[in-house]
């Protein structure tokens, strides 16, 4: 093997921005809730007493403020009983469980009052910029029940049911960056402590989770009296929040392609450092079987109803499995990690392959964690007013050439993307069969792609790109990413995105998987359930102690 060669292999952008490997992702070091963690334990963040104003069936209200060196922040939650007919995931609910802000600073009796009086009413709300994420809440009844039913009379929760769902309450949305009048990015964007990508919105996830198992705690108390316990820690720590999130979060990833761009290529740089490594140590092989068993444990305890994800998850089983055995067989390391991944990349399914990836990268922290610095968005990317067209028509060709082929034709138009009136959220609609094309969205670029292409040779060989754009203004998007496309190669998703291929799901699971949730759930091919923070440390003394060994949670079995 050349020792030189596995340093240089990063993925390159046609082999990673694709919907099978997009929708193969797993959580990796890099995902954002460890960075928020890291961070918190890393800068020792304290937090005040919580300030629950209960009554003994949960409802009321909660405080929980958090004290970073430099400021204080303050999640805000109010629970009320709701009807059960009107529990609902889906984005038409205008009541839930328990609603939620995250404030800046520590809000008085004034600022609760008005708080009291607008988050309950989530988006018909009326907000100020002292509210930075604003998000609501479901129980998940039975499990909820259960659990505070079983502390009340005196024992734990059975680790079965824990295993097939793993949260106790479900986020339907979690808004920031100036959603319905709340904070815009701008306004923290300066702060330390937000530096790394939706860090607000991961710390407002983490903290409604430390109130849902006190919320669940303080109703089992009520239940029980002097029988009731508090929830074991390991079993605390193994539950997590559940989110529902549908084709609402999809856009993203297309609209900011720069952004994106960041985020894939740290990740594949990440990868491609630990695979330049020649000679590993003992310890990080065997932090790395150590996670990859865990690994194992964490896809036997992925429940879905999906066939197709079912299937998915045994063959995801099958092959770590055999990675594993192969492992502790070998007795020349040299270059290992870069083996392994040539294997799954070659051999794996694209889950077994994205696991591994994300699996060699655990022993090595002091290697990777830099890049985090490099997945926020800064300056933007200006186009060069004085490039040529030929220089211009040959980075189109080599960046898009997956679009330019002669099977792209007018009959690989589908879908379109627009938002809906009633709640102003992305929808998907099909072309001929839904109203709405006439708003859609210009998502359609492969085929801008191709006309670029021909709007460029329809012009003289010495005109310059100020003129194509005077000629051609509805090309300006495109050529725009293809500007950002020379810095950041991985910014653009390389697929049709409104053809009759077109794959929602994968660029959910990209995203969610950025963020660092587990068990994806398909309900449809346009929405799923995650679980966020399971297995995370659940207190801030929990977070000092183990901040950062918790990737694929599981529950273990009975004792």
């Amino acid at each position: 093997m050349d020792s030189a060669s596995p340093a240089l292999k990063r993925r390159t952008p046609d082999e990673v921005m694709t919907f099978r490997t997009l929708g193969a992702m797993f959580p990796t070091r890099l995902s954002f809730m460890r960075l928020l963690l890291r961070c918190m334990a890393r800068e020792k963040w304290k937090m005040d007493p919580p300030r629950l104003s209960l009554d003994a069936q949960g409802y009321g209200t909660a405080i929980y403020t958090i004290r970073t060196p430099q400021r204080a922040y303050s999640l805000v939650a109010f629970s009320q009983e709701i009807p059960d007919e009107r529990r609902t995931d889906r984005v038409i609910a205008e009541v839930w469980d328990t609603t939620y802000v995250l404030y800046d600073g520590i809000p008085d009796q004034a600022e609760m009052d008005r708080l009291s009086n607008c988050v309950p009413l989530q988006e018909a709300g009326r907000f100020t910029p002292r509210e930075l994420v604003l998000s609501r809440a479901n129980k998940s009844l039975r499990m909820f029940d259960h659990v505070a039913n079983k502390l009340a009379s005196g024992q734990q929760p059975a680790l079965a049911d824990l295993r097939r769902v793993g949260y106790l309450m479900r986020t339907t949305a979690v808004y920031g960056n100036g959603k319905f009048g709340i904070a815009d990015r701008s306004r923290i964007a300066d702060r330390a402590e937000f530096q790394a990508p939706f860090q607000a919105e991961m710390l407002t996830v983490w903290l409604i989770r430390l109130f849902t198992l006190d919320l669940v705690e303080h109703v089992a108390r009520h239940r029980g009296g002097a029988s009731a316990v508090p929830l074991a820690i390991r079993i605390r720590r193994f539950i997590g929040i559940g989110n529902a999130t549908g084709l609402g979060m999809a856009p993203f990833l297309i609209n900011h392609p720069e952004l994106i761009g960041r985020w894939i290529e740290a990740r594949e740089t990440a990868i491609a450092r630990v695979r330049g490594i020649a000679k590993p140590t003992r310890t990080e092989i065997g932090t790395f079987l150590r996670c990859a068993e865990r690994a194992l444990s964490y896809l036997g305890e992925w429940p879905v109803e999906d066939s197709g994800y079912a299937f998915r998850i045994r063959t995801t089983i099958h092959e770590i499995e055999g990675m594993i055995t192969w492992l502790r067989s070998i007795t020349d390391p040299t270059y290992l990690w870069d083996q392994i991944a040539c294997h799954a990349l070659a051999k794996f399914s694209p889950d077994g392959a994205e696991m591994t990836l994300s699996l060699i990268l655990e022993p090595y922290g002091d290697l990777i964690d830099d890049l985090e610095e490099s997945m926020s968005l800064h300056d933007g990317t200006p186009i060069r007013a004085d490039q040529t067209l030929s220089d211009l028509r040959r980075r189109l060709v080599a960046t898009y050439g997956w679009a330019l082929g002669p099977d792209l034709s007018q009959e690989r138009r589908r879908h379109f993307w627009y938002v809906s009136a009633a709640k102003q959220e992305p929808r998907l609609g099909e072309i001929g069969e839904d109203e709405g094309d006439d708003k859609a969205f210009a998502f359609d670029y492969a085929f801008q792609a191709r006309s670029l292409l021909a709007a460029i040779d329809s012009l003289p060989p010495d005109a310059d790109l100020g003129s194509l754009i005077l000629h051609h203004p509805e090309l300006l998007d495109l050529i725009e990413r293809l500007e950002i496309q020379q810095s950041k190669p991985f910014a653009e998703i390389r697929e049709n995105l409104v053809g009759p291929d077109l794959v929602p799901l994968a660029l959910l699971r990209c995203k969610l998987a950025f963020f660092g949730a587990a068990k994806f759930d398909p309900l449809s091919d346009k929405w799923l359930r995650v679980t966020l923070f399971q297995g995370a440390p659940s207190s801030i003394a929990d977070l000092q102690e183990t901040p950062d060994d918790w990737i694929f949670a599981h529950i273990g079995q009975e004792h």
